[in-house]
């Protein structure tokens, strides 16, 4: 549904440019609450320690190796999901239009 309208908004392009970006933001999460152990209310109850840890690995990648091969895994595995359901959403409109 969100792919539908930011189809209808925006220029092919940014419609992946966007994805893309969601789907780092998600894999980043998913690092975050695996690894370093930070939950969804963690955001409202302890927010300088999230921006903290964030910040950090930022600032020294070095030290945080696996934060970003992680991530990378993630939005590999997303990313891939994603396309995979969308060819598959298509075929199926596809063979509803026939």
């Amino acid at each position: 549904m969100i792919h539908k309208e930011l189809k209808k908004r925006l220029q092919p392009r940014d419609v992946m440019i966007v994805l893309g970006f969601i789907f780092l933001a998600c894999s980043f999460a998913i690092y975050l609450g695996r690894y370093l152990r930070w939950n969804t209310w963690d955001v409202l109850i302890n927010p300088a320690g999230i921006l903290f840890d964030v910040t950090d690995q930022f600032i020294n990648p070095a030290a945080y190796g696996q934060s970003f091969l992680t991530t990378a895994l993630f939005f590999v595995f997303i990313t891939s999901t994603y396309a995979i359901i969308c060819q598959f959403a298509s075929l199926l409109q596809f063979k509803k239009r026939k």
